[in-house]
């Protein structure tokens, strides 16, 4: 029979916390970072602050954001933002990560018509373009002479 240590059956050191608040600190960071941010960089994020919050905390958490349309998850970075209540066309930087929403309900539209058309029944739309913003195709021009 292995011998447990007697570390392992003592109680955590933190409380647990609720899952509503783990909801909110986890919103927080995804509200005030600068860009798309993943399960990891959130988990080392909190670490860092002195929160510790296990991967599996967080995407389970990140499950229960997105359910409850708080945030949304950005495909091609699997990160995510703050939810929108507009749904378009988002133009991802393959550089810097910076997003830009392009509210278009057209795109949506022509895209469920395209689908409904040959039949089949899409369960969500996600229309990502990734290139390189402004900023950082300057400076890959500037790089290239």
């Amino acid at each position: 029979m292995p011998v447990i240590p007697a570390a392992l059956g003592t109680a955590p050191s933190q409380p647990r916390r609720r899952k509503r608040e783990l909801d909110e600190l986890i919103f927080d960071v995804i509200k005030n970072a600068s860009v798309p941010v993943g399960a990891y960089a959130i988990s080392n994020f909190l670490s860092e602050t002195g929160d510790n919050v296990v991967p599996n905390q967080v995407y389970r958490t990140l499950v229960r954001l997105v359910e409850d349309e708080r945030i949304r998850r950005v495909e091609c970075l699997t990160a995510f933002v703050v939810a929108t209540p507009q749904q378009g066309l988002d133009l991802v930087c393959a550089s810097c990560h910076q997003i830009v929403t392009i509210p278009n309900e057209a795109i949506r539209k022509d895209l469920e018509s395209c689908a409904h058309n040959i039949g089949f029944k899409p369960n969500r739309i996600v229309v990502e373009l990734i290139g390189h913003c402004d900023r950082c195709s300057s400076a890959i021009d500037t790089g290239c002479d």
